[in-house]
């Protein structure tokens, strides 16, 4: 498995125990979609509940340990029970014994949530929680390194595609992700349209090919110059996947390179 856990490797124990008395891990957890816990609480039913997940305790922070059993898996279905008057209803629930420390419990809740449909950002925060690469690697050389967040919305200064990060690291780890966001800062600046997936994953790919090749300085002031700056350069990669197929970000990859070897009388670049 990618994160090294296998949850056949640990220790479980069934437990019966009442929902009120179950706490929710404050940081191995998705977000709590508000939406699907007012259906569920709506139409709660104690016969489907089915098995909830759990630590035995938590070391917090500060290095105490925090007794009782908090929920790693079964956030909406223990919170809907509560909100729809079954706090007392008693659930069957596996605890992971001598598990306490956050790391393995985010670990755990991923290897839990792999067929479950969870947010790409609240993957991340789990992953960095969890001092996974290459999530850890992204936040070095988005925030670190260039003074960018990622966010789970997107806007000035801040870059929400967080697939596409993680992809454009594990090309040559972070080496061609550093220089893409490097590309974008000098030719437009921190705005989102410059942040979006496809572009940083497009010129990723093309550092990725052609590397020490590449004149940055040559291509960041045409990209500079380009009619509606990044946001035209995504315009074009549309217009050529029409054309030539494949994905958004190779068609921004090709587009830059046509761009960058344009009015070239030498040290002209091949495609991908």
């Amino acid at each position: 498995m990618s994160n090294g856990i296998n949850l056949n490797d640990f220790e479980t124990k069934m437990q019966r125990v009442m929902l009120k008395d179950l706490k929710i891990h404050p940081i191995a957890q998705r977000r709590l979609v508000s939406a699907n816990l007012k259906r569920m609480t709506a139409n709660f039913n104690p016969s489907v509940v089915g098995t909830i997940h759990t630590i035995e305790k938590r070391k917090a922070q500060n290095g105490k340990i925090v007794p009782g059993q908090w929920v790693i898996d079964g956030q909406t279905r223990q919170t809907a029970g509560i909100q729809s008057g079954h706090g007392t209803l008693v659930a069957d629930v596996q605890m992971f014994v001598g598990v306490i420390d956050d790391p393995t419990a985010c670990s755990l809740f991923l290897d839990l949530n792999k067929r479950a449909t969870v947010h790409p950002y609240d993957t991340y925060e789990l992953e960095l929680a969890a001092g996974f690469l290459p999530a850890v690697g992204v936040r070095s050389i988005m925030t670190k390194e260039h003074g960018l967040e990622v966010s789970r919305t997107s806007r000035d200064g801040c870059a929400s595609c967080v697939v596409s990060l993680k992809v454009t690291y594990g090309l040559d780890s972070g080496e061609s992700l550093g220089w893409a966001i490097d590309t974008i800062l000098n030719s437009w600046g921190d705005g989102c349209s410059g942040l979006e997936g496809p572009i940083i994953q497009g010129l990723g790919l093309v550092h990725c090919k052609h590397g020490d090749a590449l004149d940055q300085s040559s291509l960041v002031k045409k990209l500079a110059k380009m009619m509606a700056g990044a946001s035209g350069l995504l315009g074009q990669a549309r217009t050529s996947r029409e054309i030539r197929g494949s994905t958004l970000p190779r068609n921004v990859a090709r587009v830059a390179l046509d761009i960058y070897n344009k009015g070239r009388r030498s040290g002209t670049l091949g495609e991908l």
